[in-house]
């Protein structure tokens, strides 16, 4: 994207244009990025691109004309490259969910309870039970008077339902009051 928007600059001030092209191009990927989470990765990406090709000309000069085809060529290939990345990424965290290094020490307690203690597995879509089906990769759920049974790797064929039970049965047993209270008392430690 640089090398291309390089060519594109406006008024003999090529950085102050590209930090200001780069801005738009950011703040726009990131909306749009936001506003297309149900649609598949690839096709995604590519319209998320195409997108901002009316910034991309915005800050081509007229006599730019014949290299911003070019320029919007290679910027359109980039959302493969951009789909690609986004597809690693999201699969290396699949592999190995672990949010607490993001979140603070309060939400770091709640994940913990919910993740640890309650044994509520990350998800992704593939790993979810209808509530018709028996199983998921011929794993069968278990759920016996309200108590889950089995490792992780066995409850991955519940139901989203089964999971928000879980976390409402430790809400209404109290179970929840003892994490709760460690959180209000590590706010009240840092203040």
């Amino acid at each position: 994207m640089s090398e291309a928007a390089t060519k594109f600059t406006k008024d003999g001030s090529p950085v102050e244009s590209l930090e200001t092209l780069q801005t738009l191009l950011w703040t726009g990927f990131k909306t749009q990025l936001n506003q297309t989470t149900t649609v598949d990765s690839t096709e995604r990406f590519a319209a998320i691109f195409r997108s901002l090709l009316p910034t991309i000309i915005d800050f081509a000069p007229p006599e730019s004309s014949p290299r911003i085809l070019e320029a919007m060529q290679k910027w359109t290939e980039a959302a493969t490259s951009a789909a690609s990345a986004f597809c690693n990424n999201r699969d290396a965290y699949h592999a190995s969910p672990d949010a607490s290094p993001h979140l603070g020490k309060v939400s770091r307690q709640m994940y913990k309870f919910v993740r640890e203690d309650l044994n509520v597995p990350f998800l992704r879509s593939s790993q979810l039970r209808h509530k018709h089906d028996t199983s998921v990769n011929g794993i069968t759920s278990k759920h016996q008077n309200g108590d889950l049974e089995g490792s992780r790797e066995e409850q991955s064929g519940l139901t989203t339902g089964e999971l928000a039970t879980t976390i409402y049965e430790a809400i209404r047993e109290g179970r929840l009051c003892e994490p709760v209270m460690n959180c209000l008392a590590e706010m009240e430690n840092s203040v």
